[in-house]
C-alpha cells in the first residue's frame, strides 16, 4: 500500500508542474510586435546653402498612424552631382552644385518601404526668404538668439511712430510672436542674453522671454523721444541702458536698478554705449555725449561698470563718424 501511495506521488507533481508550466508561458507571453507600415524623413530644414550640411532623420508609424521604432534605412541621393548623402543621412550641398531642389530617398529593406525628401540649395548671395516687418525703414537689430531666433524692430503703423513691434523670425523666416512696444522706435535695437531673454532700450525698457512672455518692463520713465536709445550688456547680467539725458545699470534678469550715472549736461548721450577690456580697476563703459556748441563733435567719458564712478574723458575731434545706430562692441576679454 505504500508502495502505491509513493508511486503516485511523483505521477501527481508531473501533472502538477506540466499544467502550472503551461500557465506560466501563457503569463510571460510578449505581446506582438508593432509592424512598420510607414515611414517619414525628418529634418530640422528643408534648404541648405552651398558648401553646408543638413542632418536628415526617420520616424516611423504603423498602420494606425502610432509612433513605432525606427527600422534602419539606406539613404541615396537623387543627383549625387549636386547634393550627396552619406549612411547617417547627413546632405552635404557640394561646390559644384546650383541653385535648384534635388531629391534625397530613404529605403527600408523590411518592409520594403521608401520615402523622398526634397532640399532646396541655395547659392551664395541668393535671398532664401524675405518677411515684410512693417511701413518704415529698420535702423535697429537685428539680433539672433541662442536658438538661431532672429529678434527685428518694426514700426507697422504711420499712426504713431513712439511705439514699435518686436518681431520674433525662426531662422527659416517665420514670425513666432510678435510683441508692440510703447516708447520704442524703429532707431532701437534689441539685444539678446546667453539665456535667450531679449531687451529692447528705448524711452522706455522690455525684457522677454524666448516664448514672447513678458519677462519684466520699465515704464516709470519721463515723456521723452526714443530715438537712439540703446544698451550693452555684461556677462555678468548687468544692462547698461543710455536713454537720453539719463546712464542706467539695471540687473537684468529683474529690471531693478544697480546705480544711476551722472545726467547728461548737454543734448543726451549717443549710442551705443561701448564695454571695454578687463582693466586694474574693474571693466569701464564708454559713452559719448552731444555738445550743444559743436553739434558734429563729441567727448568720451568711461565709467567703472561696477558703480557710476567717473574715470575719464577726452574731446573727439570734428571729422570722422560719431557712430553708427546699428553696432554694439561688447569685449570681456
Amino acid at each position: 500500500m505504500s508502495q502505491r501511495f509513493v508511486c503516485g506521488l511523483p505521477l501527481m507533481a508531473c501533472v502538477v508542474a506540466s499544467i502550472g508550466g503551461g500557465c506560466l508561458d501563457d503569463a510571460v507571453k510578449p505581446p506582438p510586435v508593432p509592424r512598420v507600415a510607414r515611414i517619414e524623413i525628418l529634418a530640422p530644414d528643408s534648404e541648405v546653402l552651398i558648401g553646408h550640411t543638413l542632418q536628415l532623420g526617420i520616424q516611423a508609424f504603423d498602420s494606425g498612424g502610432g509612433n513605432v521604432s525606427a527600422p534602419s534605412v539606406t539613404w541615396e541621393s537623387g543627383d549625387p552631382g549636386f547634393i550627396t548623402v552619406d549612411s547617417t543621412g547627413l546632405v552635404t550641398a557640394t561646390l559644384y552644385s546650383l541653385a535648384g531642389t534635388f531629391p534625397v530617398y530613404a529605403t527600408a529593406a523590411q518592409p520594403r518601404l521608401v520615402d523622398t525628401f526634397w532640399v532646396r540649395v541655395h547659392l551664395w548671395g541668393e535671398v532664401k526668404w524675405r518677411v515684410p516687418l512693417g511701413v518704415a525703414p529698420v535702423l535697429g537689430g537685428p539680433a539672433q538668439g541662442p536658438d538661431g531666433t532672429l529678434y527685428v524692430l518694426g514700426e507697422v503703423d504711420t499712426v504713431s511712430f513712439l511705439a514699435a513691434t518686436l518681431f520674433a523670425v525662426t531662422p527659416q523666416g517665420h514670425v513666432k510672436w510678435q510683441q508692440r512696444l510703447a516708447k520704442v522706435d524703429g532707431t532701437n535695437y534689441p539685444i539678446v542674453g546667453s539665456d535667450g531673454v531679449v531687451y529692447v532700450v528705448g524711452q522706455y525698457v522690455w525684457a522677454f522671454n524666448s516664448d514672447g512672455s513678458l519677462r519684466w518692463s520699465l515704464t516709470a520713465r519721463p515723456n521723452d523721444i526714443p530715438d537712439f536709445h540703446a544698451a550693452a550688456l555684461s556677462a555678468d547680467g548687468v544692462l547698461f541702458a543710455a536713454m537720453g539725458y539719463d546712464l542706467l545699470a539695471l540687473h537684468a534678469g529683474l529690471g531693478d536698478t544697480v546705480w544711476v550715472g551722472p545726467r547728461a549736461p548737454d543734448a543726451g548721450w549717443l549710442l551705443p554705449p561701448h564695454r571695454l577690456h578687463q582693466m586694474e580697476r574693474g571693466i569701464a563703459l564708454r559713452l559719448r555725449r552731444r555738445h550743444r556748441s559743436a553739434p558734429l563733435g563729441c567727448r568720451r567719458p568711461r565709467y567703472h561698470t561696477a558703480g557710476a564712478n567717473f574715470v575719464w574723458q577726452r574731446p573727439r575731434g570734428v571729422r570722422g563718424r560719431l557712430g553708427s545706430p546699428h553696432g554694439l562692441l561688447v569685449d570681456d576679454s
